[in-house]
């Protein structure tokens, strides 16, 4: 796993906004779609029940509650499936179509064992069935007591209302789980972040022992290191992925230019020379334009014309003639810089963010095996 700076986590999470956004509004909608298919409606029907004790009975803690076990039955009878089928068999003769289950679904229940309370909730999009539904649950519920625990000390606290339903719980738990995938995803960009094998920027270039010259807007830091380094001959400028190097050979031809003499070769007709200006393996026509010389080719000829012997010749009779003479090549996915190999002192490999290690090592390993000994990077912005 590759050491990785809280920069880097940080631009890391910047570039997947995604993954974080994502598992954050699935969560959220799927408690909050669940949590209002169990909601069920626009209105909430509530009651509470009390265990009362008998008359002319003393009131006590044993009388009001007999203990935990008989508050466990208490919630194993309002979970039967029996109790909700004789709601929905009382439902069907006001014409409901409800069943069983689907009453079940949008009932809800609290049983406080020590204060002998039990809270029961029906929600619904029809006001009055929403009423009649949990009224039948309470008779049914109380009957059913009575029958299996001879208990019939259930009385009402307060009757059955009928309000709008309140969501404040459901939108609490659906936040909570928002926030959750937020946290999920969160760990996710950090997992993929530590084990991508992209390149995250020219720190991480450093980071990963690659030779840095500098970053694609540091053209004079860029111009001083190959000045030390290579003082003059022939400089390969290419690129890995999509972005493209003729921008930044360009710059660095113009930077080069004011104290040496240049020649910049385009060989993707970048700069739009005319067609009768540019060149083949039969003619080459240099033109000056400011201070640099231009040699351009067409694109789809370019590989054609590196092959050739009357390339490397002309090259060969203008070495001297120049400080510096720019190849700007097409990416290292093409024939391009394997083809100038032998003619270059210096590669320079332009690389971003979607750039892959294992694929910008490899480049540099098949450059280096062609005799290319030095190799800077340069880091897009």
């Amino acid at each position: 796993m590759r050491k990785v700076t809280t920069y880097q986590l940080i631009d890391g999470i910047k570039r997947n906004l995604a993954l974080l956004i994502v598992p954050a509004i699935v969560f959220f909608g799927l408690v909050f779609g669940l949590g209002m298919q169990k909601v069920g409606g626009s209105y909430e029907a509530s009651a509470i029940l009390i265990a009362t004790a008998g008359e002319d009975e003393e009131i006590s803690y044993n009388k009001i509650i007999l203990n935990e076990k008989l508050g466990n039955i208490y919630s194993e009878i309002i979970k039967s499936p029996d109790l909700y089928k004789r709601v929905a068999n009382d439902l069907k003769k006001g014409g409901s179509t409800l069943d069983f289950k689907e009453i079940m679904a949008k009932s809800d229940f609290d049983v406080n064992p020590q204060a002998g309370l039990i809270s029961l909730s029906y929600n619904d999009d029809n006001k009055d069935r929403a009423a009649d539904a949990l009224k039948s649950i309470c008779e049914n519920f109380r009957q059913m007591a009575k029958d299996y625990l001879n208990a019939d000390n259930l009385a009402y606290l307060h009757e059955v209302l009928v309000d709008q339903a309140s969501k404040k719980k459901l939108l609490i738990f659906s936040v909570a789980a928002g926030v959750a995938g937020a946290i999920l995803g969160l760990a996710i960009v950090i997992i993929k972040t530590l084990l991508s094998d992209n390149i995250a920027d020219e720190d991480d270039l450093r980071d990963l022992d690659f030779d840095v010259l500098g970053s694609s807007d540091e053209i004079s830091k860029i111009k001083a290191k190959i000045d030390h380094r290579l003082q003059d001959g022939v400089l390969g400028i290419t690129s890995l992925g999509k972005v493209d190097s003729y921008e930044l050979a360009k710059a660095l031809a113009e930077s080069l230019a004011p104290a040496n003499g240049v020649l910049f070769i385009d060989s993707k007709n970048a700069g739009e020379i005319e067609g009768k200006f540019l060149s083949d393996e039969n003619s080459f026509k240099v033109l000056r334009k400011g201070e640099i010389d231009y040699l351009a080719f067409p694109a789809k000829a370019s590989d054609r014309i590196f092959d050739t012997n009357e390339f490397f010749a002309e090259i060969a009779n203008r070495e001297n003639s120049y400080n510096y003479i720019l190849i700007d090549q097409k990416s290292l996915e093409t024939a391009d810089p394997y083809l100038t190999a032998r003619l270059c002192d210096m590669e320079v490999i332009l690389v971003d963010g979607k750039t892959k290690k294992s694929t910008l090592d490899k480049a540099i390993s098949d450059l280096r095996e062609l005799g290319i000994d030095y190799c800077g990077v340069v880091y897009h912005k």
